[in-house]
Order: structure tokens, then sequence, then C-alpha cells
């Protein structure tokens, strides 16, 4: 893995600007517009799915991989982070942990915070699999495949 993205949830259901309130202060209407709820920051873990039911809490979950937190810039728009160094995801799972609350709900003035869209990027490396906490090498272990006809079709001697 190279990098990660989200996209902070903007909660377009609640975009309710008062026309009276615009007249009188500007400030109480915005509090009425589309509010997005963007985390202070973000981190990310790469490893092992947990074993238990609502176990992503500790250490013994799997989780070989911890990035460092990144600042999360309170806007609707895709924010990308890079990690510093390129990271091996052994397990498959990926935990975005959102840390702080930025967004207060008016309702019930309550602090909430949500994501819309999450993204990894990085290399997928073929021929890799863990079997029982086993790294395993391998020519025969899922990667693409080539037909025999494809081979052919490029060798036609004439």
């Amino acid at each position: 893995m190279t990098s990660f993205s989200i996209r902070p949830y903007k909660a377009d259901f609640q975009a309710r600007v008062n026309a009276a309130a615009l007249r009188t202060s500007p400030s109480r209407a915005a509090q009425w517009r589309a509010p997005v709820y963007s985390p202070m920051r973000v981190c990310f873990k790469l490893g092992s799915a947990p074993q238990s039911v609502g176990g992503y809490g500790g250490e013994a979950d799997g989780w070989s991989y911890t990035s460092p937190e990144f600042p999360v810039a309170h806007a609707n728009e895709l924010q990308t982070f890079t990690l510093p160094q390129p990271v091996l995801c052994v397990g498959g799972a990926l935990l975005v942990q959102l840390l702080g609350r930025v967004q207060l709900q008016q309702a019930d003035a309550r602090y909430y915070v949500c994501i819309a869209h999450t993204a990894c990027r990085g290399t997928p490396l073929y021929g890799l699999r863990l079997e029982h906490g086993v790294l395993e090498f391998g020519a025969d272990l899922d990667g693409p495949t080539h037909s025999s006809e494809d081979d052919s079709s490029s060798s036609d001697g004439d």
C-alpha cells in the first residue's frame, strides 16, 4: 500500500437555508447548510481481520501496520494521505480510524463523524499467500494467467 483516500460525508438532506435567517443573521443561516461530518484526523491499520466481533481495539487483533495520524480538512472533497513508505498488507484487512469530531449536529447538540468514500492504492504482489500465519511464495498462487491461445497467436512463424 502506498496511499489512502477518504471523502468526508456531506449531509445534503440537511441543506435547509432559511431565507429569513439569512436576512437577519448570516451566521445563523450557515448552520442550516449541508454539514460535512469530517474527522479531525485519520489513521489506517492493515493486517488480518479480528477474530472476535467488535474486537477492533487491541493489539492482538492482527494489525501488522498502523499509519501515522493524518490531519483531515473539514471539506467535502477527496483527500489523499501518502504513507511515509510502501507497506505490505498481509491479511487483506483495512481499518480506517476516524479520530476527533468537528461537526456539531444542531438538532441534538452532539458531535458526529462519518465518511462517504474510502480508497487504497498500491501494487498487487501475485504469488503470495498467507496460510496459517506463514507467508508462502509461489508462481502457482493467484495471479494473472495467460491462455495458450494468447501465447500461440503472438508467435506465428509466418
